[in-house]
């Protein structure tokens, strides 16, 4: 009976933020169809877990060709000690030396993963690409922020 109060509990999860972000779900999905159209490209970002979501899209069978995962070393889970991680998410100036490294252009999409949405690096890229006309795909959770 608990597996059943669990997917009772992640179907919950799942419709509630499916009926709050459905507009902007069907918007980031039509920045990244135009994007593809356009032959620009679509990167994905994330530090620590969120950047699971980047290795998650990447290089899938039958997956996108377009997507482009930013990975800094030391935002990735091997990194030891693995606490290093949240100081370097947290460090100024980090995110426009990877958003110019990885040379990000105007017309491409950038999805940023953060379930805080708060720390420096992250909010960092997506002002970086706000200046740069590279459109914007926040994935957080504004009820844990």
């Amino acid at each position: 009976m608990n597996g059943k109060l669990y997917i009772d509990g992640v179907i919950d999860c799942i419709s509630r933020a499916w009926a709050k972000g459905a507009e902007a779900i069907d918007h980031a999905a039509d920045l990244i169809c135009e994007a593809t159209e356009k032959k620009n490209n679509v990167y994905a970002f994330g530090c620590s877990h969120a950047g699971i979501l980047a290795e998650e899209i990447f290089y899938r069978s039958g997956g996108m060709v377009t997507i482009n995962p930013i990975f800094f070393p030391g935002f990735m889970l091997n990194t030891r000690p693995v606490t290093m991680t949240s100081m370097l998410e947290r460090l100024p100036g980090l995110a426009k030396i990877i958003f110019d490294e990885n040379k990000l252009k105007k017309g491409d999409v950038l999805i940023i993963h953060s379930v805080s949405g708060r720390n420096t690096v992250p909010v960092e890229m997506a002002e970086e690409a706000a200046k740069n006309g590279v459109k914007t795909i926040a994935i957080t959770n504004l009820e844990y922020s």
